[in-house]
């Protein structure tokens, strides 16, 4: 039986997902107010479980690996890749593990380039140029992630 802390998780990380996507989609960035109240509200969870015995201190810190690699590339690109997917990444990684967040960039991801190679075809059929368009990562994020915490 699930304690009601983990029904807050999967409820917060999903409206956090949808939160970042449909700001993402609109405005091309992420609100600091929205990272902030669910990386507390996430950091809030884990103390809870991790008090109750059900949390691993080494397993929940493997999960921050990829946000941060992808912070440091960001930082040495210097914007080239959105600091805003690692700060998202770094969000997400307080709620679930690392497994399920790999699955979820790797799903996300082959999502964006599956449409990005579909946007790209269409441009070459019509003759004009599609390089300088960007894609909201997060939103193709939010399907995997669903998955990932409901199913």
């Amino acid at each position: 039986m699930m304690q009601i802390y983990e029904w807050i998780g999967r409820g917060g990380i999903t409206v956090f997902a949808v939160c970042a996507a449909v700001q993402d989609i609109r405005y091309r960035g992420i609100s600091v107010r929205t990272f902030l109240a669910f990386t507390l509200l996430g950091a809030g969870i884990f103390l809870c479980g991790y008090l109750s015995g059900a949390g691993s201190g080494y397993a929940f810190f493997t999960a921050f690996i990829p946000g941060i690699c992808l912070w440091i590339i960001s930082k040495v690109t210097g914007g080239m890749v959105g600091e805003g997917d690692a700060m998202y990444l770094l969000t997400v990684a307080w709620y679930i593990g690392i497994r399920e967040l790999l699955w979820m960039l790797l799903a996300g991801s082959l999502l964006c380039m599956l449409l990005g190679l579909v946007i790209l075809a269409c441009g070459m059929i019509r003759g004009c140029e599609e390089k300088k368009r960007s894609l909201p990562l997060t939103a193709f994020w939010l399907v995997p992630l669903a998955g990932v915490v409901w199913c």
